[in-house]
């Protein structure tokens, strides 16, 4: 896929801002580039929106959203989204399919939500949920605290001989582990933990210490909201982040928006809500939807597509909550996706059972991780690759060994040499996702004398999108699917109505049914996908009549009819 950029690299703040300026000043008539946040630290929280402006204005067409970087160590996201900018300006002026899109349709992207906690994870060894602002608490927690102890730039393992230890070394793979058995009375055994110091350490115990980077911006939406005591990294109250709160204040005010994705690591894996009950208690019509487009983003990334609440939660209590796609679909009424990129198991030649259960049994996890690390060996670059363990004088904890693989860029986010094949799958289906937005048409517009002056036109306007008008039944709940207008100018008067009339909705082609059967196929209509409006107007002859058709959630569309002699 032809870019200006290659991706071959993972961008901080500063070059995906130049990248992202540099791409507006390219193509003016079809980028802008605006903020709807400063984050504590200074940087901007950049939106990009795409259309063709000759072609009309951003919030006058169906608008499909994309962001990245929820979570600050999730680079794939961020990349992606850059990805899809680039590919879409880079390629307009060859490829009819990016004309058309652009031409009838707004592209709004926010590449990095959290771009301090971003550039916090790139350019230090530390990792961290979100962002780099105390949460819940100011002060250290007692216990260990993963910092890089060595100085080699990245947070490894530490692990400590001791004959109370629970691991020993593996017998097939010096570096790895398995776990002492209940019998194993000959060591040497050892502990492991995070490479790092011990706050206030005892002399005696190790215990790991809560970040005090805790907040986790998808767990910030106010849907499904709960508080620290249940929901780890929720914040001080729903949209307490501002960072959470512009995204939010972005996406009500843009009410074209018709369906979007959030963009992760790590899994492999498209999920889609509700996640707060099972699929079965939601709409029937919303979960084909989703299913429909998700088997389109299985096509194209290979990854595959369930439901969250069903397929993987373990706890469907005390589940995750406050996330970004229950909030846009249960409130807003845009159903949204998660994409989790990067499934390192599926490359080490592990297959996931879905729905998934992470296996119980320690051999079946220690082969995992055996695996891992020996694709590892052969795909990672240094300083990412394993560090054999190394002696090393803790400042607390006395003599030490330091070891093992960087997290970051190795199961995390994919190594650098696979970032553009991983994203290029993903830029496929977003495409591919846009294109299903509903497209108003006139399909045609014709008039009659009734009498001197008095005239009966007709209009026939339908919807050549998948999505319905009102993109799907969770928007009727939320009271959020506002009618198709159709509004009449140019006329001296109107009988028996007004210049305006509201006509409801309009299927997508979603609407319609196909099944193989016995008997052949069978075709079956859910809805209208067309409709006829007819105004009575008094005007003179050679009047030109305006008619403006506008959509919440499909925009404007503007047609005329000039009343002959």
């Amino acid at each position: 896929m032809k870019t200006t950029f290659t991706y071959d690299k993972y961008v901080d703040y500063a070059e995906m801002t130049a990248y992202l300026k540099q791409l507006q000043e390219a193509h003016p008539s079809l980028m802008k580039l605006s903020s709807i946040c400063e984050t504590e630290e200074g940087k901007q929280v950049w939106v990009v929106e795409l259309t063709n402006t000759q072609s009309g204005d951003f919030a006058d067409k169906p608008a499909y959203y994309v962001d990245g970087n929820h979570h600050a160590g999730e680079l794939m996201g961020s990349m992606a989204c850059l990805h899809f900018i680039d590919y879409m300006l880079t390629n307009h002026s060859e490829s009819h399919e990016i004309q058309d899109l652009l031409n009838h349709k707004t592209l709004y992207v926010i590449p990095k939500i959290s771009p301090d906690g971003a550039d916090t994870y790139m350019h230090t060894p530390n990792s961290l949920r979100s962002v780099n602002r105390d949460y819940p608490k100011k002060e250290l927690e007692d216990g260990l605290h993963p910092c890089d102890i060595d100085g080699d730039g990245v947070i490894r393992l530490m692990r400590i001989k001791s004959p109370y230890g629970i691991w020993k070394v593996s017998p097939t793979d010096d570096r790895l582990f398995v776990k002492r058995q209940p019998d194993d009375i000959e060591g040497p055994f050892y502990f492991v933990y995070p490479e790092g110091d011990i706050q206030n350490y005892d002399g005696i115990n190790i215990k790991l210490a809560a970040s005090n980077w805790g907040l986790d911006f998808n767990r910030n939406y106010p849907f499904g909201w709960f508080s620290e005591y249940r929901q780890p990294g929720a914040g001080k109250y729903p949209l307490s982040n501002p960072e959470n709160k512009a995204v939010a204040d972005f996406v009500i005010e843009h009410q074209n928006i018709g369906t979007a994705a959030t963009l992760h690591t790590s899994g492999g894996m498209i999920v889609y809500p509700p996640g707060v009950h099972p699929e079965k208690e939601a709409s029937e019509f919303d979960m084909r939807l989703y299913k429909e487009i998700g088997n389109m983003g299985t096509e194209e990334t290979g990854y595959p597509c369930y439901n969250i609440f069903d397929a993987f939660l373990t706890d469907t209590v005390n589940y995750s909550s406050g996330a970004f796609d229950d909030w846009c679909y249960f409130t807003q009424g845009i159903p949204t996706y998660t994409i989790e990129f990067w499934d390192l198991l599926k490359q080490c030649g592990i297959e996931h059972v879905y729905p998934t259960k992470r296996p119980k049994d320690e051999k079946t996890l220690a082969q995992y991780y055996q695996k891992q690390v020996a694709w590892m060996d052969q795909q990672a670059a240094e300083p990412d690759k394993f560090k054999n363990w190394t002696k090393w004088q803790h400042p607390t904890l006395g003599e030490v060994e330091i070891g093992g693989v960087n997290f970051k860029y190795t199961e995390q986010n994919c190594p650098p040499h696979f970032l553009k094949e991983e994203i290029e799958k993903n830029t496929k289906f977003m495409i591919r996702h846009a294109n299903t937005l509903p497209k108003l048409v006139v399909e045609s517009i014709a008039y009659r004398p009734l009498s001197q002056q008095l005239y009966e036109v007709n209009l026939i306007i339908g919807n050549h999108g998948y999505l319905p008008t009102y993109i799907c039944e969770q928007a009727k709940v939320a009271k959020v699917d506002h009618p198709i207008t159709v509004e009449c100018l140019g006329a001296d008067d109107f009988m028996g109505g007004s210049s305006i009339q509201q006509i409801g909705h309009l299927e997508g082609f979603s609407g319609v049914t196909g099944t193989y059967g016995y008997s052949g196929i069978k075709t079956e209509v859910l809805g209208a996908q067309q409709k006829k409006v007819t105004f009575y107007v008094k005007a003179n002859k050679e009047t030109t009549l305006i008619f403006k058709i506008t959509s919440q959630k499909c925009g404007k569309l503007i047609t005329s009819l000039t009343l002959e002699k």
